[in-house]
């Protein structure tokens, strides 16, 4: 059997852009770099994959000369981001099925692992000797799994070790050094599984720098053939970062100064979600579905950032307090099959989301009149695309179309409304469009699009952009070549 493999790499460069007013937004130039490897090996027993993606990226912090915010200072400094993955996964191969009189069985068992080497600067006047801020986070992970199909059990062993080293030669840092590792047993449990309905359950138990605990439990029924319907409970704790703990200074990345607070505990949260799930098949050619999902998250230590300018400088601070959030997703698709000609179809697909969440602090079980910072705003997308295809062909077309309609945040904490300077933040309306051609047997591809054909000025609500007074990009034309080797 041949041994599957392969490579990839990709560059992207990008100027400064302009928003929809024309003007040139200083520090948004980008460029990357990545690789990525991929190689299988098939043994008797044993599918082997082992993986390595570099990725090299290069970006500017958005800057104003006339900021909005007190106290804020330009930075014309460049930031890198250097990521390393390694990874290998071992599968066992398909065992025989269980004898009847054994239960059980042979179980389907899956190791992997993984090393994440993520290095971050800041550089200034003096360069890679003497950047203005660098660290490296190493993430070592190890996920065993055994899996028994006869009796729908599952169990997952998951191994984490995670350390922060700054760089001596640097001239600030933003997080000290220091480390977290934990260990976590999953059991995972099919119940019931026949007359139209559907129980699992499941239960974590973590050690480590933390101790966390978790548990939930899936039902589903069967009203029909094409109606579903579903309720969740999930009791989950997480334990904060070393970069929510620890942080003093600018984050690498967001370029916002963010400040950690050592205090924090795990945060601990009782999730309910109930949903709803229709598909409908009008002709052969013609079908499509709808799904609709409402939940509440009741938080108990709920981690959160804070921005506040009363330093004299615009910082995030992180904090803990219990929390509520409500919120709801629905989807609707079509799929249209059109036959031109014998040797020519085209497919058509019509999907529309929709979604909305609102967060209140202060209390995990009823909503206060105290809203959580950084919520966004409700959200309705509709997208169009198309594919031609022409049987047995080397080439085909694709086409698509994007619109998105962000409404207004009228939710404001405290803290952002006095920062912002505003009791509400915009809504807006976003245009995509796109069209592509394969050719050469589908190997390669030319792709034009248009974002933001509209030329809307718009800021995203939780995006730091805006907090600079600043707005995204404005009308934008990309051409994409993309070939297989």
């Amino acid at each position: 059997m041949r041994n599957p493999y392969y490579l990839g790499g990709l560059f992207t460069q990008q100027g400064e852009y302009r928003d929809a007013r024309g003007d040139t937004v200083h520090g948004t130039h980008a460029r990357t770099a990545s690789l990525r490897y991929l190689q299988g090996f098939a043994g008797k027993r044993w599918l082997t994959t082992v993986g390595l993606t570099h990725t090299d990226r290069f970006f500017g912090i958005p800057t104003t000369e006339e900021s909005a915010l007190p106290g804020y200072e330009a930075h014309d400094h460049e930031q890198n981001v250097q990521n390393t993955l390694a990874t290998a996964q071992w599968q066992q191969r398909q065992q025989e099925p269980p004898s009847p009189r054994t239960r059980w069985g042979l179980p389907q068992v899956q190791h992997q692992l993984g090393y994440l080497r993520a290095n971050r600067l800041e550089l200034g006047e003096d360069g890679r000797d003497h950047p203005e801020l660098a660290f490296a986070i190493h993430s070592l992970q190890h996920q065993s799994q055994w899996e028994w199909s006869a009796t729908g059990t599952q169990l997952i062993v998951h191994n984490q070790f995670r350390a922060l080293q700054n760089n001596p030669e640097a001239h600030e840092q933003t997080y000290p050094n220091a480390s977290l590792w934990s260990t976590a047993v999953v059991v995972n449990q099919r119940i019931v599984h026949k007359n139209r309905w559907l129980l699992d359950a499941a239960t974590r138990l973590e050690t480590g720098t933390f101790t966390l605990f978790g548990s939930q439990i899936r039902a589903e029924y069967q009203i029909s053939d094409r109606w579903t319907l579903s309720l969740e409970l999930q009791e989950a704790s997480r334990a904060p970062q070393i970069e929510e703990r620890f942080a003093d200074g600018l984050h690498v990345g967001v370029g916002r100064y963010e400040v950690g607070n050592p205090n924090l505990n795990e945060e601990n949260a009782l999730h309910a979600t109930a949903g709803i799930r229709q598909t409908f098949a009008y002709t052969p050619k013609f079908n499509g579905g709808f799904q609709a999902y409402a939940y509440a998250k009741s938080f108990r230590g709920y981690i959160l950032t804070t921005p506040s300018d009363t330093s004299g400088t615009l910082k995030f601070y992180y904090g803990q307090d219990d929390a509520l959030l409500l919120g709801a997703d629905a989807q609707l698709f079509f799929n249209l099959t059109q036959s031109r000609t014998q040797s020519r179809t085209v497919d058509h697909r019509l999907q529309f989301n929709a979604s909305a969440l609102q967060g209140s602090r202060g209390s995990a079980w009823s909503p206060t009149s105290n809203p959580l910072p950084g919520m966004p705003p409700y959200r309705l997308t509709g997208t169009y695309s198309g594919t031609h295809h022409r049987h047995r062909a080397a080439y085909g077309a694709y086409w698509n179309v994007e619109a998105q309609a962000h409404s207004a945040q009228n939710r404001l904490s405290a803290d952002e409304k006095q920062v912002w300077n505003a009791t509400q933040t915009p809504g807006f309306l976003l245009v995509n469009a796109g069209a592509g051609w394969n050719f050469a047997n589908n190997r390669m591809s030319l792709e034009f699009r248009v974002l933001n054909a509209t030329n809307a000025r718009y800021a995203h609500h939780l995006s730091y952009v805006r907090a600079l007074g600043l707005y995204e990009p404005g009308r934008q034309y990309r051409l994409r070549l993309t070939f297989a080797l």
